[in-house]
């Protein structure tokens, strides 16, 4: 991996939190969770230098390869080279649309090595992909990890969190030292497994109210919900009795601090405030 950068005359770059799978053993992990089937497309957002491209190409019929530093498409096309079925995009994950990189015939699925500073915004974009993928495999920093997978009353626990939970089966598949990289990270990091599951998808009104219900309960954890809702910066509540009505139809209890309710009684209360609100821009 030095080698190959040093040939290019390139570093790896920390503004794009560029560290490199170096690790055989972290690369077939990564592809035996992602559990493809033989007719697999797979969309890789990060593909750095393509290691890990070269094992999904080992395995899926289509792979799509997203990166958004310009200067790794020489080396990525050194080592891709001789995989017709890999197709290298150069561009910004968060810019493009994603469901165009799929063909609507085979069964979809994405593979990511995020850095920490888009991992929310992507993560809700995957989550708007339709058809949804049969499953999604993201290398994550620990912290954001622990987030994903977080339970309720815990300090992990939070908007981005509930909102993946909402959409998809999330589990954690191990924990990633800082040794299986090029250059190794200051923190550790994690692999965490979504399954996206249309009964839970189903059960979202509206995937906006929903954020923003998350973020009236998380942006004001000390305060008691029902004050946290009628409080909220981010919609202006066309009838406030509406909230308190609510609370009681759904037999929650309006002192309890929101970051105590469980997903399904999140997603329950957006739904029921979604007539009621205003979205400020």
């Amino acid at each position: 991996m030095r080698a190959l950068l040093q040939r290019h005359g390139l570093k790896a770059q920390k503004k794009y939190g560029q560290n490199f799978l170096v690790d055989k053993n972290t690369l077939d992990k990564i592809v035996n969770a992602a559990q493809l089937e033989p007719t697999a497309q797979v969309l890789e957002i990060g593909a750095g230098l393509g290691t890990l491209t070269v094992a999904l190409a080992a395995v899926a019929q289509r792979v799509v390869a997203l990166e958004i530093d310009k200067r790794l498409a020489a080396p990525l096309a050194e080592n891709l080279a001789g995989y017709s079925h890999i197709e290298l995009i150069i561009d910004d994950a968060l810019k493009v649309n994603l469901n165009s990189f799929f063909t609507p015939e085979l069964p979809r699925y994405v593979v990511a090595n995020l850095p920490y500073y888009i991992a929310t915004p992507l993560l809700v974009a995957l989550l708007e992909l339709a058809p949804p993928p049969r499953r999604l495999v993201l290398l994550l920093q620990k912290e954001v990890g622990e987030r994903l997978t977080a339970a309720p009353g815990s300090k992990s626990y939070g908007s981005l969190g509930v909102l993946a939970q909402a959409y998809a089966k999330v589990e954690l598949a191990g924990e990633v030292p800082p040794t299986v990289f090029y250059p190794c990270p200051e923190v550790a990091s994690c692999l965490v497994v979504l399954t996206p599951e249309e009964a839970r998808a189903c059960q979202v009104v509206s995937r906006r109210t929903l954020e923003l219900t998350n973020r009236a309960i998380f942006g004001q954890r000390r305060k008691q919900l029902l004050k946290a809702l009628l409080t909220s910066p981010h919609w202006q509540l066309d009838n406030p009795e509406e909230v308190a009505l609510g609370l009681t139809e759904l037999g929650i209890d309006p002192r309890q601090r929101g970051e105590e309710l469980e997903v399904r009684e999140i997603v329950a209360l957006a739904n029921r405030l979604h007539p009621c609100i205003r979205i400020l821009q």
